[in-house]
């Protein structure tokens, strides 16, 4: 970042902001309560969000911070709704109802 290498216990946690923004777009889908429209609109804006990061994430610890969390928002947040809540309301959709 800026043209100075980090630290591994540095670059460890800056790395976790990955994972709050996946954690907002858990909260993002219950406030909405439309998990699979949450994660399916997410995965769209994937690309535009990483692409944004590779081009100006190195410009500044704070950008570098605030589009870490962006990409975790649009790529980890659809992987932990689809592997967990989406899959649990597809489990329990009435159309399964007594078949397991």
């Amino acid at each position: 970042i800026e043209g100075q290498y980090m630290s591994v216990k540095s670059a460890g946690n800056l790395s976790t902001l990955f994972d709050v923004g996946g954690v907002l777009a858990g909260y993002i889908s219950g406030v909405f309560k439309a998990r699979a429209i949450t994660a399916a609109s997410f995965m769209y804006v994937t690309i535009p969000a990483m692409l944004l990061y590779r081009a100006y994430g190195n410009m500044s610890k704070a950008i570098n911070i605030i589009l870490m969390m962006i990409a975790g928002l649009f790529v980890n947040g659809p992987h932990a709704l689809i592997t967990t809540a989406v899959s649990a309301d597809l489990g329990t959709h009435s159309s399964l109802q007594g078949d397991s």
